[in-house]
């Protein structure tokens, strides 16, 4: 299929008339200057809700056989982070059915592939960054004092492209994260819950950025989601 990749080069050689010119290169690495959007050092809830019918297989793109319910509320207590970093998690799960079922967080990295005549290709894939399994009837709780602490691993940061200028929105390779909080995922079912979050992954650790840009950043709070 078709790849891409960027690179960053200084280049220099000296003209010189009738001879074979001296060259040399030099390949860099090139820090990204995006930083997150407002609220990205904030704790995100997902509130509880009424329980969710789960289902069993689905057809034609409709889902079918009702294999009972299920609910979760959840909080993370920020959407920037680094590689290596720990995202703090805190969790009250019910599987209402009388199947397992699967609590899952991962990380999807989708990418969007730009030729020079303007046709995109955009792939995404996982990264799977924790999984349980809650019996039937049964419950999964990290209480927001002790929150489930997950590492984020070697993801690249994240890149909108040139958002200014003339070639605004031309860039021939970007891509984004996305923080997937999923309840289901069993061979039992053909549906799931999920709670999808914006993940901002930036070059530099969260605490560094507040050092930099400490009128934009603001500084994270602790989890404010209670258990019920």
């Amino acid at each position: 299929g078709d790849r891409s990749y960027v690179r960053y080069s200084l280049y220099a050689n000296v003209d010189i008339a009738w001879w074979r010119d001296p060259s040399t290169r030099m390949f860099l690495t090139v820090m990204s200057t995006e930083l997150p959007p407002p609220g990205a050092m904030q704790p995100a809830t997902r509130p509880l809700q009424e329980p969710e019918p789960i289902y069993g297989c689905s057809c034609c793109g409709c889902n079918c056989c009702a294999k009972g319910t299920a609910q979760f509320e959840a909080a993370v207590d920020r959407t920037c982070v680094s590689p290596g970093d720990v995202l703090r998690v805190a969790l009250n799960a019910q599987n209402l059915t009388e199947n397992p079922m699967k609590f899952e967080v991962k990380v999807v990295t989708t990418s969007r592939l730009r030729s020079y005549l303007g046709k995109v290709k955009t792939e995404s894939r996982e990264e799977i960054l924790s999984t349980q399994t809650i019996e039937p009837k049964g419950k999964l709780v990290w209480p927001s004092y002790t929150p489930q602490v997950i590492t984020i691993p070697g993801l690249p940061p994240t890149f909108s492209g040139n958002v200014l200028g003339r070639r605004a929105g031309q860039d021939p390779l970007t891509w984004f994260h996305v923080l997937v909080l999923s309840l289901g995922g069993m061979d039992y079912f053909s549906s799931a819950i999920e709670w999808k979050l914006p993940l901002f992954v930036g070059a530099m650790p969260a605490a560094v950025v507040q050092i930099v840009q400490p009128t934009t950043i603001s500084a994270g709070k602790e989890l404010e989601w209670k258990e019920g």
